[in-house]
């Protein structure tokens, strides 16, 4: 009688416990990091990029190019010529028109309408003389040979403050290196 009865019932207690083990190890294992991908995805998305407005169509081999908004202006220029094969250097300095914190700058080379793989530099901060409003960032570049024999290339500056990227794009022409002849 009662004892059998007893025992189904503990028995369906047990499943049930079972049943809600499941439930929770369930909800654990797919809400937890489903979650973690979506808060690390919503993160993500909240960067902003802001295009710069590039002022003239300079040439930073020769000058130093400007490209700026009502917050933020940046100032390109490579020290001398770039040229297909030989690394070259790539300077770029940053002020904020207010308090704005540069947290990385890049610098990615493309050519329009033509893949020429990935060409970027990530600059490192230099050394603060003068100017402490004015952040520099310096690194160096080797580009690759178009075997079309184009030499437009674009500089695609990124600056990263906090959630935003500010980029501008700079008209850069590469030349080919002139053999030695001894």
């Amino acid at each position: 009688g009662r004892g059998g009865y007893q025992c189904i019932m503990g028995e369906m207690m047990s499943n049930k416990t079972n049943w809600s083990t499941l439930a929770l190890t369930l909800v654990v294992v797919i809400a937890v990091p489903a979650g973690l991908y979506l808060k690390q995805g919503s993160e993500r998305a909240t960067v902003q990029v802001t295009e710069l407005s590039v002022l003239d169509n300079c040439d930073p081999a020769v000058q130093v190019c400007e490209a700026s908004n009502e917050l933020i202006r940046v100032l390109l220029r490579f020290p001398e010529q770039p040229v297909y094969l030989a690394p070259f250097a790539v300077e770029v300095a940053t002020t904020g028109y207010k308090e704005i914190s540069v947290d990385a700058v890049v610098v990615n080379f493309q050519m329009t309408g033509m893949d020429m793989g990935i060409n970027k530099t990530v600059l490192s901060k230099s050394v603060q003389v003068g100017n402490h409003d004015q952040q520099r960032w310096m690194g160096n570049m080797t580009l690759p040979v178009c075997i079309t024999g184009r030499a437009d290339w674009q500089a695609l500056v990124q600056v990263k403050a906090g959630q935003t990227v500010y980029q501008a794009g700079f008209p850069v022409k590469v030349k080919k290196a002139v053999a030695n002849r001894n």
